[in-house]
């Protein structure tokens, strides 16, 4: 696949909700860096076209359908790109899901799966992609500290206004 820079050439990278919108987007802009991708959701037909697309322009990816919702299947996911790819460097929770009528209207089911998908679902990624990146890090030798955004082990998490900026910020922080 043609790169506009290859900032992420050799880098291997996670992205949920990738069969569709910005997921879609981001996995054509990733691949076009030179990323490895693990291409996660439940459009399976979708996702599978996407792969296609991307390794009939030279890039390397896979799909791997899952519910971001379940803790089970974050990790498989995770575990699958550093089976496949021997790292885990970029981890992009995409995943979103709405309710599919008014708040007032909404049953504790429909609030739970929203809850599951856009918050527990990050969660969980986030859980087990952080051991696995701090340790990446520990076997690197780098020459210069680790960007301030790089996975540090206790570090702790909250939630706030903008929810995910703030989450990934404390719990990436170096």
């Amino acid at each position: 696949m043609p790169t506009a820079d290859g900032r992420l050439a050799g880098k291997a990278a996670v992205i949920t909700g990738a069969a569709s919108g910005i997921g879609r987007a981001s996995a054509l802009r990733f691949a076009r860096e030179g990323a490895r991708l693990v291409l996660a959701g439940t459009q399976g037909a979708a996702g599978e076209a996407l792969v296609r697309e991307i390794e009939q322009a030279g890039g390397t990816a896979r799909f791997v359908c899952v519910d971001v919702g379940r803790r089970a299947d974050n990790e498989r996911m995770l575990d699958l790109c550093v089976e496949r790819y021997g790292s885990l460097d970029i981890l992009f929770c995409n995943a979103g899901v709405n309710l599919p009528k008014v708040l007032t209207e909404s049953a504790d089911d429909e609030i739970d799966r929203v809850l599951d998908v856009n918050v527990k679902g990050p969660l969980y990624a986030a859980r087990h992609a952080i051991p696995i990146m701090v340790r990446q890090a520990r076997r690197a030798s780098w020459r210069r500290p680790i960007h301030r955004y790089t996975a540090r082990p206790r570090a702790r998490s909250c939630c706030s206004p903008r929810p995910w900026r703030s989450t990934t910020r404390r719990a990436a922080s170096a």
